[in-house]
């Protein structure tokens, strides 16, 4: 009979003395043809084989898994993959990016300025579909012509206008903002702002309105949603397309 070799860990076997079971700890040993328990070192026997007598054995019980339901083979002509080409868009110097949002009057997407390298945000308008809307034309002419003139840290900035004919589009390009403070506080789970983030919030929106009432306007859609967040935490007040010039 061959030797067989293995690794026993904490077994243990009972044996009588004296009328009564003593057990006794074996650890590491190996099994040799005469029965007899040899203690090995564990640190140098990290690893074991199977000797040629034991290894057909194991060949045999191999030979009854289906090896295929483990492993199948694919040729490489056999995988197609296309990667997804992504046409660059530019509106004048600006890169057009990705869709920030969407609503009645237009889109809002993400651009990139040329020039500068920096993020900006493009209200998109179709004065076709500002036809169709009571009073559309109107509002965005009277928004327009609001941010040209407003210029304040809590009112968002007008950067830039520009206009496709042949489309009958309208470009607004505004400074970047990350989200609204609408969009914040319905991602919180308590649906509200710790204390000290409200007031800040509340202070840097009295100042927005202080300037716009300076300037004789009346925002008058004044919401969660048309409060705007920039990177820097600064609050942009947004969406002066109802707002009234007082005479």
């Amino acid at each position: 009979m061959d030797n067989k070799m293995c690794n026993i860990s904490k077994s243990y076997e009972s044996e009588g003395a004296s009328g009564s079971d003593q057990e006794r700890e074996i650890s590491n040993v190996i099994f040799s043809a005469d029965d007899e328990l040899k203690p090995i070192n564990s640190e140098e026997n990290a690893e074991y084989w199977l000797n040629d007598g034991l290894s057909g054995d194991f060949d045999d019980d191999l030979e009854d898994i289906n090896i295929t339901n483990f492993f199948h083979r694919v040729d490489s002509d056999q995988v197609i993959y296309q990667s997804k080409k992504r046409k660059l868009k530019l509106v004048g110097k600006y890169v057009m990016g990705d869709l920030l949002g969407e609503g009645s009057y237009g889109k809002v997407k993400e651009m990139l300025d040329s020039d500068t390298l920096c993020r900006r945000a493009v209200k998109i308008l179709k004065q076709r579909k500002l036809r169709r809307i009571p009073n559309g034309e109107q509002n965005v002419q009277r928004e327009i012509k609001l941010l040209r003139k407003l210029k304040h840290k809590n009112v968002v900035n007008l950067v830039d206008e520009l206009y496709n004919h042949e489309k009958q589009k309208m470009y607004l390009i505004m400074e970047f903002c990350v989200g609204s403070l609408q969009g914040m506080l319905d991602s919180t789970p308590s649906k509200k702002f710790p204390l000290y983030q409200a007031h800040g919030y509340f202070l840097q929106l009295i100042d927005g309105l202080e300037y716009l009432h300076s300037m004789r306007v009346i925002h008058k859609d004044i919401k969660p949603g048309n409060l705007l967040l920039t990177l820097e935490g600064d609050l942009k007040i947004s969406d002066l397309g109802v707002a009234e010039i007082l005479n």
